[in-house]
C-alpha cells in the first residue's frame, strides 16, 4: 500500500460549504496491473464523520507508443554501444482511434475532442458487474473492452470496432433526454467526416445521434443542425457526412 500526504497550499481551515482542490498524479507500473483501490481520508477534523472516500480503478496494458522509422545500429569501434535513430514525431491527421486515451476516462477533453455533458444526469449501467464511473454523470466515457468484469454474454456488444477502446454514451436515468456533446478540433469547410456507430441494446428503442457544425465557437449553442441518424441495429456502421463548404454565421 502506498500512502501519500497532500499538503494544502494554505494552512487556513476549510469553512462550511467551502471547497478545496487537490491534485495527485499516479503513474502505474507493471506491478500495478489489475484492480486498484484509491482512498482519501482526512486524519483530523472537528467532526470525524464522512471523512473518507474510496474509488476503484483498473490498470491495463495499453498499446506501445512506437516512434516511426526506428532504427538501431551497433558501433563497431565501441562494443556494447548502440545508436538509435527515428523519424518525425506523430502529427494528428484528423483520425482518432481512442486507443491512447486513459481507459474509462470521462474528462471534459478526450484527446483532441471536447466532451461536454449538458444533461448532468446519473446514467444507466449494467446489473451484476461494475466498471469505473458507472452511473456517474458524464457525457462520453472511454470504454475498454478488455475490462475483466464484462460477462461473456455482453462482450459481443461491447467490442470495439478497431483496437480495444471506443467512446460510449449511456442513457440518463429517470427518462431524461440525453444532451451529450463530442466536439472535434477545427475542420476545413466542405470536408467529409466519418465515424463508426453502434448500439449496445435494441430492447429500448432506437438510439438517436445528431451531427452539427459551427463556424463560431465550441459552445454547443453556436452549432447548426446537419443530420440525424436513427440506430436500431447492433453492430458497427460507418457514417459519412459532408460539412457545408460556405461560411455561414452561426444563429
Amino acid at each position: 500500500m502506498t500512502e501519500t500526504t497532500l499538503t494544502p497550499a494554505s494552512d487556513a481551515p476549510i469553512g462550511i460549504d467551502e471547497e478545496r482542490e487537490y491534485t495527485y498524479t499516479f503513474t502505474p507500473g507493471s506491478d500495478s496491473l489489475g484492480e486498484m483501490t484509491f482512498a482519501l481520508s482526512l486524519p483530523t477534523d472537528d467532526v470525524l464523520v464522512g471523512n473518507s472516500y474510496k474509488a476503484t480503478g483498473t490498470v491495463v496494458v495499453g498499446d506501445a507508443v512506437m516512434p516511426p522509422s526506428l532504427t538501431a545500429e551497433r558501433r563497431k569501434d565501441e562494443p556494447g554501444t548502440v545508436d538509435l535513430a527515428w523519424g518525425s514525431p506523430y502529427v494528428f491527421d484528423g483520425t482518432e482511434t481512442m486507443e491512447m486515451l486513459p481507459p474509462f476516462s470521462i474528462d471534459e477533453r478526450l484527446g483532441d475532442f471536447l466532451n461536454i455533458d449538458l444533461d448532468g444526469s446519473l446514467t444507466y449501467s449494467w446489473q451484476n458487474w461494475d466498471f469505473p464511473h458507472e452511473e456517474e454523470p458524464h457525457a462520453f466515457i472511454v470504454f475498454d473492452d478488455r475490462h475483466p468484469e464484462i460477462p461473456e454474454a455482453t462482450k459481443s456488444v461491447l467490442k470495439a470496432h478497431g483496437g480495444h477502446q471506443f467512446l460510449l454514451a449511456l442513457s440518463p436515468l429517470n427518462y431524461k433526454t440525453a444532451n451529450d456533446w463530442l466536439i472535434s478540433p477545427e475542420v476545413k469547410p466542405g470536408s467529409d467526416i466519418s465515424f463508426w456507430l453502434s448500439t449496445v441494446s435494441t430492447s429500448y428503442g432506437a438510439d438517436m445521434v445528431g451531427v452539427y457544425w459551427s463556424t463560431g465557437s465550441t459552445d454547443p449553442d453556436d452549432f447548426e443542425f446537419l443530420a440525424y441518424k436513427r440506430k436500431n441495429t447492433e453492430g458497427w456502421e460507418e457514417l459519412t457526412y459532408t460539412l457545408p463548404a460556405r461560411d455561414i454565421p452561426p444563429r
